[in-house]
């Protein structure tokens, strides 16, 4: 993809069982560039000195935050609760989030749940643009994106 720059990293959640620290130097031993962090144990939504500490400790390690993995589900979640998700990723420095398209699979979702996904996720993109940063959906079984075909159909 011209004009796409590919970088090597990890996504935390892989290493959850440890620490920061220990990510990192997983990270560096395996000679990989950025990391993605994950909200489920190493940077907690909302938690601005974990955001802010993790940062500082992946920089010094010489990686980059690749982005924010939030498990903010859209459509789902109680919309308030992305305002700690957004601040977190600021502060950690994540040019993108990454968050699910809802709790249920595209079969098996109503007109309703697949609105409410849409709607949630424009309403999300919106405040995150306003800090320049990205949205990224997780391609995942009991999604909205269980399929690739079905990711291309979203927004209709």
């Amino acid at each position: 993809m011209k004009g796409v720059s590919l970088r090597l990293g990890l996504c935390s959640v892989t290493l959850r069982h440890l620490d920061v620290d220990g990510v990192l130097a997983a990270a560096v031993e395996a000679g990989l560039e950025c990391v993605e962090w994950g909200a489920d144990v190493h940077v907690p939504a909302g938690d601005e000195a974990a955001a802010v500490r993790v940062r500082g400790a992946t920089e010094e390690a010489g990686l980059a935050v690749a982005s924010y993995g939030s498990y903010y589900r859209a459509g789902c979640t109680d919309p308030a609760e992305f305002d700690g998700v957004l601040r977190s990723a600021v502060l950690l420095g994540a040019p993108r989030i990454r968050i699910w398209a809802g709790a249920t699979g595209t079969e098996e979702a109503s007109a309703e749940e697949r609105a409410a996904v849409v709607e949630d996720t424009r309403r999300a993109a919106e405040l995150a643009a306003d800090v320049g940063v990205y949205l990224a959906y997780e391609f995942h079984r009991n999604t909205l994106t269980d399929g690739a075909e079905r990711v291309l159909r979203l927004g209709e």
